[in-house]
């Protein structure tokens, strides 16, 4: 695939229009993300379409659709949006400059780990290059990998259960998981020891929708009731008296500190979850994800959670 032989800003706006719809799934969940109005992403994908001569993608009342000829588009704009970064870095690097914009995919709720160095990490990052911009996204580990591989982010923090072909993984640290209810729960009273496997099993459970099975021990089978990506909905459910569910220990104390949350035999059912960095191995010679690769690990290692 080609772009008409004037080649513009205006060509690669446009084209990130398109990734970005793609990647929200529609032209609705797209006017969020990109803060213009439905009918300000129609006339740009109608103009990319007209400046290509294709159809890209059917949208109506049958729902939304990338057509053959999209999906191809679409594969050549991320190999284009990534050479322009590259070109833009290697300028910079000419300079004596490390600038740029530097995008990292995270899963929700790691601030408060005593054993993540996020923070350290990315504080150091902006000292050491003035000119970098961070745009840092939230998502389940999949989504994350998924944008590392469409070249929609540089790196990615969270516990990947299973390694994409593609991506290099590097540990980071460590974080505990234990069985909660909240206060209301039928076995809010006797917890965290004083209940039984069966009794556990027979009880309403919001599982981490992103893990599916591989989230609950063995020892246990409860009857799922609920699911969601992300820790605060799982909180929530667990808060109100009917639901058990995981959650990270770090997350979950300021609640077991008030008195409205308990763990369930923590000692047999807890399980600890290890924190990758990720990111396409073939770019790490860039200044920008070399800079963040390299302050990770010395944060990380400094603190002893490698």
């Amino acid at each position: 695939m080609t772009l008409p032989s004037r080649r513009s800003e205006t060509d690669l706006k446009l084209l990130r229009v398109f990734a970005t719809i793609v990647a929200c799934g529609g032209f609705t969940p797209a006017q969020m993300q990109l803060n213009v109005s439905a009918a300000t992403i129609s006339g740009q994908m109608a103009e990319l379409e007209r400046r290509l001569g294709l159809r890209l993608c059917e949208r109506g009342r049958s729902g939304f659709r990338v057509t053959e000829a999209g999906r191809k588009v679409l594969e050549a704009a991320n190999h284009l949006f990534e050479a322009h970064r590259s070109f833009q870095s290697s300028v910079a690097n000419l300079r004596g400059e490390t600038v740029g914009i530097l995008r990292l995919g995270i899963v929700d709720n790691t601030i408060t780990n005593p054993d993540a160095r996020i923070r350290e990490a990315l504080g150091r990052v902006a000292q050491a290059a003035e000119g970098i911009q961070i745009a840092i996204t939230i998502g389940e580990p999949v989504s994350l990998e998924r944008a590392l591989l469409e070249g929609r982010a540089d790196a990615a923090i969270a516990a990947f259960h299973h390694h994409a072909p593609g991506l290099a993984y590097e540990p980071l640290f460590r974080e505990e998981q234990a069985l909660y209810c909240g206060k209301g729960h039928p076995l809010f009273r006797r917890a965290p020891d004083k209940v039984s496997i069966e009794e556990i099993n027979r009880c309403r459970y919001v599982a981490r929708g992103y893990m599916g099975e591989r989230q609950t021990p063995r020892l246990i089978s409860p009857r799922r009731a609920g699911t969601s990506d992300h820790m605060e909905p799982i909180a929530l459910l667990i808060l109100s008296g009917q639901y058990i569910g995981y959650l990270p220990v770090h997350y979950a104390l300021t609640w077991e500190r008030t008195g409205s949350m308990r763990p369930l035999l923590p000692e047999s059912l807890s399980y600890t979850s290890r924190f990758e960095i990720a990111y396409r191995r073939a770019r790490l010679r860039e200044p920008l994800l070399q800079c963040l690769v390299g302050e990770l690990r010395e944060a990380h290692r400094a603190a002893g959670s490698l």
